[in-house]
């Protein structure tokens, strides 16, 4: 509800031995008041949105029936597994050494077997000492590739992969195997034992780092993550429009006038004259009495509406002017003509 001749409701509120004009006014349109398109300001409720977590929160206060999201159930997993993930990390990692450490020792060990042969002080060449540890380091970087790399498809690919270095990879498992069998043979290991020891050492290095390709895997997927979380639908909640216009007030009113408003943005289109007339009379009585209390007795008005119109007058001294040049609108509802 409007209340007519600018009146603020808290001030209003403030003078209750002043006699005060509840009189509503007739609503004016947007176009004819476009000081309220700056005064009202557009509220937009925020959005609402509810994830699969909030409502598996209402299932369990019985609002509704929702499975668990995939979030939860990737943490129940990882609750279960406990501390079995890093565990497991850390004996791949030491089986992974154990393996590459000692299939290299046993390869370097092949070199030194002529010793037993040669004559005293004898030693193998420098060459020979470090070749032989070749054998075990391409297997285990062959390997490495084969299972790390991110290989693209097709036919040519595939025949890179396996034939290329899976051909490096058989070789140099075939050369190890027969150093290390040999080295386990001198030792006195027996057919069985040195047929099986290379591949003991050899097979715990290759296993060992595909172990640590999928825990690896687990935590850092090759393929391209997709979020299979549930898409959070918004629910856009009504505008509210909410008029400030009146929003002022409280100690010191009388003392601090409203912002200036001319008489054609603060009236209708049927009351535009009157008011202007009006707001001659006002300034004409407070010229001569001086006193906004008296001047709001006599027309009925709330003292700091009539400081308003006062303080309109001073800074636009033709408005008045410009208010009788409007056109001549239709009677009011006591028949009074306005132009």
């Amino acid at each position: 509800m409007t209340i007519s001749n600018g009146q603020h409701p808290a001030a209003a509120q403030g003078a209750a031995d002043e006699p005060v004009s509840l009189a509503t006014a007739p609503v004016a349109s947007v176009e004819a008041n476009p000081q309220r398109l700056t005064d009202e300001t557009t509220i937009a409720a925020a959005p609402v949105t509810k994830t699969a977590d909030g409502m598996a929160a209402d299932a369990m206060h019985g609002d509704t029936a929702v499975a668990p999201s995939p979030h939860r159930r990737k943490s129940r997993r990882a609750s279960d597994t406990g501390d079995a993930p890093r565990g497991g990390r850390f004996v791949a990692w030491a089986g992974f050494v154990f393996g590459s450490v000692f299939s290299i020792v046993m390869n370097w060990l092949h070199t030194w077997l002529p010793a037993d042969h040669m004559p005293p002080g004898w030693a193998p060449g420098v060459a020979p000492q470090v070749g032989s540890a070749v054998w075990p380091v391409c297997l285990l970087l062959s390997v490495e590739v084969l299972s790390r790399v991110r290989w693209r498809p097709g036919l040519a690919w595939l025949l890179a992969r396996y034939a290329g270095v899976g051909t490096v990879a058989a070789g140099s498992a075939v050369i190890s195997y027969g150093h290390v069998h040999d080295v386990l043979d001198s030792w006195g290991y027996g057919q069985v034992g040195a047929g099986v020891g290379p591949l003991v050492l050899d097979g715990l290095m290759v296993a060992c780092g595909f172990a640590l390709l999928s825990e690896s895997g687990e935590h850092h997927p090759a393929t391209t993550t997709v979020n299979d979380a549930p898409p959070q639908h918004r629910e856009s909640m009504p505008t509210l429009a909410v008029d400030t216009s009146c929003d002022s007030g409280g100690p010191g009113f009388d003392s601090a006038p409203l912002p200036q408003r001319s008489s054609r943005q603060d009236t209708t289109a049927i009351d535009n004259g009157s008011d202007a007339d009006r707001d001659n009379r006002i300034r004409e009585m407070y010229r001569r009495v001086s006193s906004t209390r008296e001047v709001g007795k006599a027309f009925g008005l709330h003292h700091s509406t009539v400081a308003r119109i006062v303080a309109e007058g001073a800074t636009a001294p033709d408005s008045s002017d410009a208010g009788r040049s409007l056109h001549v609108v239709t009677a009011t509802a006591n028949k009074e003509t306005t132009a």
